[in-house]
């Protein structure tokens, strides 16, 4: 049995070491950051994508007729899963959703006690060596006791109820499709679905997190209606994908003072434009798409790719995945 696998990803060493350890009659073709394959291709009944090209996995699938099951190391599968669909469509696709859960969630909490604390007040005062103990922003309310809006209830909305609840915030969410009688999701006192009226939760939001998958349905989901919704010390913060937020709307509801701040890991265009106004706003923070970032990321990719193989192969139903008519 063959696999593919990008040769310029970041695990490969790994991957390698574990295919000769854990499935050692496994045959394994890299494929170049353009497509082309370093050995023979045509036989290949796997492919691992980790942060390729579009154009090279296209390329990759159309010489691999007989490929069965496409996996992704990122948890969103927007801009390529129509890929997969029409070029390898008799394959099965799954994602990494719950790798990068743990650190995504610690970087929201870590953005809350920053908008908490005043820490980019702080750090503008330190770049220009300034000791502003007076003038600073008064005090906000303790992050214990504040209440957090959980926009998406997967496993990264999940992790962080369950951090948030920890430091003492009560947690609100919302999911796709309502609770069964009986259904309770751990650290999340209320739960909406998005098709009914979980815009309700917003004006008590202290903090809004934004976990959701980007599908035509979730696209600017929060706008300058939702916004307005908020109070105007209300925080959101955005890890998921930018178009989830209308952004104009929100550059708008910052520089008015409208809201109390945003902390956006993802933007609708990235990297973002440093013509955006979203640069020079004081309550905005900018992170370069890094809230996934861990050290353990690697090892928790591989173990959720080598317990699909094992289940691949004794013909067991395999974990995360996509279904091609709901997107993620």
């Amino acid at each position: 049995m063959r696999m593919l696998a990008n040769e310029n990803a970041q695990m490969v060493p790994l991957l390698v070491e574990r295919l000769q350890r854990e499935a050692p009659d496994m045959d394994l073709t890299l494929v170049d950051k353009t497509g082309e394959p370093m050995g023979p291709i045509a036989d290949a009944e796997i492919l691992f994508r980790f942060n390729v090209p579009n154009a090279a996995l296209t390329r990759a699938m159309d010489a691999a007729p007989n490929l069965r099951w496409v996996h992704t190391g990122s948890a969103g599968v927007e801009g390529f899963i129509d890929l997969v669909r029409d070029h390898a469509p008799q394959a099965v696709l799954t994602n990494g959703s719950g790798t990068m859960a743990l650190p995504i969630a610690e970087f929201v909490l870590a953005q809350i006690f920053a908008a908490a604390k005043e820490l980019p007040f702080f750090w503008r005062a330190q770049q220009q060596h300034e000791w502003r103990s007076r003038g600073a922003p008064p005090p906000r309310a303790e992050v214990s006791g504040s209440r957090l809006v959980i926009l998406g209830l997967g496993s990264i909305g999940q992790d962080l109820a369950r951090l948030a609840a920890g430091v003492g915030m009560e947690v609100w969410g919302m999911r796709r499709t309502p609770l069964a009688p009986g259904e309770t999701i751990p650290h999340v006192t209320r739960v909406m679905a998005s098709d009914a009226a979980w815009r309700e939760m917003l004006p008590a939001a202290d903090y809004v997190a934004v976990c959701l998958p980007l599908t035509p349905a979730t696209r600017h989901l929060v706008g300058a209606a939702e916004l307005a919704r908020l109070r105007p010390t209300a925080w959101i913060i955005n890890i998921s994908r930018g178009a989830i937020i209308d952004e104009a709307a929100l550059a708008a509801a910052l520089a008015a003072n409208q809201i109390g701040g945003a902390a956006l890991d993802v933007t609708e265009t990235e990297p973002l434009p440093p013509d955006s106004p979203l640069w020079d706003l004081p309550n905005a923070i900018i992170t370069p798409h890094v809230s996934w970032r861990s050290p353990e990321l690697d090892r928790r990719s591989l173990d959720l790719f080598f317990d699909n193989l094992r289940r691949y192969r004794a013909g067991e139903p395999l974990r995360n995945v996509v279904p091609y008519d709901v997107g993620y």
